[in-house]
């Protein structure tokens, strides 16, 4: 006799190792779907997602499955953005200079952490809403001006350099699924020409610096294409001979920079002067010294070895001591003298030295690439960039090289 009642027992597909399952929990009254979650560390942890209905959990479990198998983030995470930048500051950011890393510290400090976006969730930060901050700090983002004033473009772009890096490793780690910065639109930002001094400008600068035990650095700045913090590093040690070239140089290895000081106690200096790398893998260099440059380096050495005593640990611009000052100090002394020799239309600074090397040395006849390597650039594109005729007389220098092409076609 045949059942009153015919069973259909649908047996559940197999599943494959991987993509989970889903079950109903009597005790809680809920479907389960329990899937295997990748970590940023290859490692795997299970977790529980619930459920009112079968539909929904079969619903979530088919669309985490497909972000799993294509890499997509899958669980939502704690992290605002401000805890996310602070997160990848704290334990990413390791091999590079200390005073970048204060810089980068200032940027995320200033202009992000007291901003909205720093609170809202990192995986919700949508390119809309980096795209309506960055609209801000092209407003109002100057956070040392009364009235409301836009930060520069080229800060602008700094800013948003860090944040985008930052996001890059959200990526990675699988905390969202696209850099949401790839398609944030910045102001404008034009490479202003480079200012630099001209050969009277120099000469009255030389005679003006005269007998001041300062002046060492404007012979490293303009003679050399030296960075202030390099030549503030820069000991007796360091000037050194070349017995088979019989010429002296100039061994670039270390720089003098301030940085935040992140142990410093309250009534304490919150930054600290230190000796670090140079500014580049590439800024470490031999920059030969002429003969006239090397004269007045040994000149300036035998002062203070009479002072000091024969030591080849020896500053070249010291303090009382022999040791380092601060570079602030050198600065503004820089400043001082360029009044003092009627430089007034220009603010003589000590990276405009390393311009007034760079843009004279190339219509001396360096090649670009001779010029690049004795400044230090990482490459020289850079250099072409900023240097390649910087002004009038520069451009006219080089439109004269096209004359004989213009006679052979003008001439009647």
């Amino acid at each position: 006799m045949k059942s009153k009642y015919r069973w259909v027992i649908q047996m559940a597909k197999r599943r494959l190792p991987g993509e989970g399952s889903i079950f109903y929990r009597k005790d809680k009254k809920l479907w389960v779907v329990r899937l295997l979650i990748p970590q940023p560390d290859g490692t795997k942890q299970r977790k529980d997602f619930y459920f009112k209905t079968r539909k929904e959990a079969q619903a979530f479990h088919v669309q985490k499955l497909h972000e799993i198998q294509t890499g997509r983030p899958v669980l939502s995470d704690n992290h605002t953005v401000g805890s996310f930048l602070e997160h990848w500051y704290q334990n990413y950011l390791v091999d590079i200079r200390d005073s970048t890393r204060m810089s980068i510290w200032t940027t995320i400090f200033r202009h992000i952490m007291g901003h909205p976006i720093s609170q809202k969730p990192l995986q919700k930060a949508t390119t809309d809403d980096w795209q309506e901050f960055f609209n801000y700090l092209n407003i109002a983002g100057r956070l040392d001006s009364s009235e409301p004033q836009g930060l520069s473009p080229k800060t602008q772009r700094n800013i948003f350099n860090i944040v985008h890096q930052a996001m890059e490793l959200a990526v990675g780690q699988k905390l969202i699924w696209a850099n949401p910065l790839d398609f944030v639109k910045l102001a404008k930002y034009e490479q202003k020409e480079v200012e630099f001094l001209t050969m009277p400008e120099i000469k009255a600068l030389l005679n003006a610096s005269q007998g001041e035990p300062y002046r060492i650095g404007i012979l490293a700045g303009i003679f050399c294409g030296a960075r202030l913090g390099e030549f503030m590093a820069l000991t007796h040690a360091d000037v050194k001979h070349d017995e088979e070239l019989n010429c002296y140089y100039l061994d670039i290895q270390k720089s003098l920079q301030r940085v935040t000081n992140f142990e410093a106690k309250t009534g304490e200096n919150k930054t600290v002067l230190r000796i670090g790398f140079p500014k580049t893998r590439k800024s470490k260099r031999q920059i030969p010294l002429l003969p006239e440059v090397a004269e007045e380096f040994q000149t300036h050495m035998d002062e203070q070895r009479k002072k000091f005593g024969n030591r080849s640990d020896i500053y070249l611009i010291c303090n009382e001591d022999g040791g380092y000052i601060d570079p602030s100090t050198w600065r503004n002394w820089l400043k001082k003298i360029s009044i003092k020799a009627g430089i007034t239309d220009k603010n003589v600074h000590p990276h405009m030295l390393r311009h007034t090397f760079a843009s004279h040395a190339l219509r001396s006849g360096l090649e670009i690439t001779e010029i690049s390597q004795l400044l230090g650039h990482a490459d020289c594109a850079f250099s072409s960039r900023v240097y390649v005729h910087t002004d009038l007389e520069g451009r006219n220098l080089a439109i004269s090289k096209f004359d004989s092409f213009a006679q052979t076609l003008l001439d009647t």
